[in-house]
């Protein structure tokens, strides 16, 4: 997706591309792997949804604080479903001299019951 990100001004001016990769882990079992029933399941549209309109709502100077501000935004949407959470954010042309391949941060959050 593309966001406003950038440790200045001038580089949160342009959108650039951040890709966003998620891995929704589960203590048992869910009952979606049974029931085959979408209402079961976490939903990648809502989910997508979710991010892109975190990611869209603000601009943020760091990957970082995006990656928090779309880790509490997915906790308190799945919070019922999972029981873990690892979120990488990726900046995929980082404005920086040198710099020939993506910035990558990883956060996991253990979701209590």
């Amino acid at each position: 997706m593309w966001v406003r990100l950038g440790s200045t001004p001038e580089e949160r001016c342009l959108k650039q591309p951040v890709l966003v990769s998620i891995v929704l882990s589960f203590i048992e079992e869910p009952s979606v792997c049974v029931s085959d029933d979408l209402s079961d399941a976490c939903c990648y549209v809502e989910i997508t949804s979710l991010i892109e309109e975190i990611a869209s709502s603000q601009p943020c100077a760091l990957v970082e604080h995006l990656s928090k501000l779309l880790m509490d935004a997915l906790e308190t949407r799945l919070q019922d479903k999972v029981s873990k959470i690892d979120l990488e954010v990726r900046k995929e042309r980082p404005l920086v001299p040198n710099l020939l391949k993506p910035i990558c941060f990883r956060i996991s959050r253990k979701i209590s019951p």
